[in-house]
């Protein structure tokens, strides 16, 4: 990890670093004891996923208050004691079935919404596409975890959209300016973190979709501004 770290770093002085967990990024207790020592700092993001399924079919099987309780006590050991330490803790990936008719998913996105919004998470949704040109041997297959639907010309569903838009504005530091500041694209240094395209080799209208929304968004919403040296624009996979 830290070679890691120190070799992006030397590579580009200027980008934020992100450094991952153990058993599909949900571990990062090892930290523990073994913290990371590099040669720079200021720009050290830790990354963690969680979704619904990382806790088996806990949500659908027990008392939903019960299970959110013991799901984030063990997500503050083994990776949220990295806030109480001052780092930055960048949920990478979470989301849910948009179809809505998965129990366990609904459960668990109600406890999720509740952690994000009290502890000011960074997060990025999995994920934009609808469907796929080919994964796993199908042809044309449905995402159903996808904010479009299969043939991406629709939202799958857009209660969903309404439960997270209350998470997209920070709820502590600098947040807000005048509505009178724009803020320009040219000045921000874009990242993108497109996962459909880096792993399922995705075709580049998501590429190019992505885009799009995300200038659009920066033109007309005019009053974010960033919480810390960086900032996270925390919806369909993207961060400044």
């Amino acid at each position: 990890m830290q070679k890691g770290a120190e070799a992006v770093h030397s590579s580009n002085p200027d980008v934020i670093v992100i450094l991952s967990g153990l058993n599909y990024d949900k571990d990062l207790s090892f930290l523990r004891n073994r913290p990371v020592h590099l040669t720079f700092s200021g720009k050290i993001v830790f990354e963690v996923h969680w979704y619904g399924f990382t806790d088996g079919e806990a949500w659908k099987n027990g008392n939903s208050n019960q299970v959110c309780g013991r799901v984030v006590d063990n997500m503050m050991r083994v990776s949220g004691f990295l806030l109480d330490q001052g780092w930055p803790l960048f949920v990478s990936e979470f989301g849910v079935d948009q179809r809505g008719t998965n129990v366990n998913d609904n459960r668990y996105l109600g406890c999720f919404l509740s952690v994000a919004a009290e502890l000011d998470l960074d997060w990025a949704l999995w994920t934009l596409v609808g469907s796929y040109y080919l994964r796993q041997g199908v042809l044309g297959m449905n995402e159903y975890y996808g904010v479009l639907n299969w043939n991406w010309r629709e939202v799958r569903n857009s209660t969903f959209l309404q439960l997270i838009s209350a998470l997209q504005s920070p709820f502590r530091g600098i947040a807000f300016v005048t509505s009178s500041l724009f803020i320009s694209s040219s000045n921000l240094n874009l990242m993108l973190l497109i996962y459909s395209i880096v792993f399922y080799s995705q075709s580049l209208r998501l590429c190019l979709l992505e885009i799009c929304f995300s200038l659009y968004k920066l033109s007309v919403n005019t009053k974010l501004l960033y919480k810390s040296p960086w900032f996270f624009y925390s919806k369909y996979n993207w961060f400044f």
